[in-house]
């Protein structure tokens, strides 16, 4: 008895759903405004512009503190202009790179072809690498435990170029990797 009362209650359901959805298909596709209105065209949004995109420069590892982050352990911002500047504001400063932490030793790699600007130690970015990305400007790969480039020497695109530490200014092993216009600006990129 409950079998036949579903089966007509199916019966009686389906059909009309299964019409309404035929009759939907079949009615005119215009776009039309009501008469006696005045609204505007649908407009799309403008596409955000897609960013420089470059590889990983550790294989396995990802980002956990992104461009341009909030945080107290920063000293820069950008300011209404777009630029980046030193000094805080409210005693916060914005990340200008991007992290990847890692074990101590991990291997780098280069994420283009370019000359190298600079292989040593330096102050907050303890010991790192400056290499010119053409079209871009350059990457910055900091707080290497070791490197294998010297200033001057030409580098492939995913070539080994040093191993990860945590020298200079680092509360833990990670690479600190960034990328700069010539005027010395970071700006934010997509890893592929």
């Amino acid at each position: 008895m409950i079998k036949n009362a579903f089966t007509a209650l199916k019966n009686l359901i389906l059909p009309k759903k299964a019409a309404s959805q035929q009759q939907l298909k079949t009615l005119p596709q215009k776009d039309t405004k009501p008469s006696g209105t005045s609204a505007k065209p649908v407009t799309q949004a403008t596409p955000k512009p897609s960013l420089p995109k470059v590889s990983y420069p550790v294989r396995g590892y990802k980002v956990t503190t992104g461009y341009g982050v909030w945080g107290k352990y920063w000293s820069s911002h950008i300011n209404k202009d777009g630029q980046w500047v030193k000094g805080r504001v409210n005693g916060l400063g914005r990340h200008k790179g991007y992290d990847l932490p890692t074990p101590v030793g991990t291997k780098v790699y280069a994420v283009a072809s370019g000359k190298t600007l600079f292989s040593g130690n330096k102050g907050k970015l303890g010991l790192y690498i400056k290499q010119v990305i053409p079209g871009l400007g350059y990457a910055i790969y900091a707080h290497l435990s070791r490197v294998y480039l010297k200033k001057g020497s030409f580098v492939e695109h995913k070539q080994l170029i040093g191993e990860t530490g945590k020298t200079g200014n680092t509360s833990g092993a990670h690479i600190h990797f960034e990328v700069r216009h010539k005027g010395n600006q970071p700006f934010e990129v997509e890893f592929i």
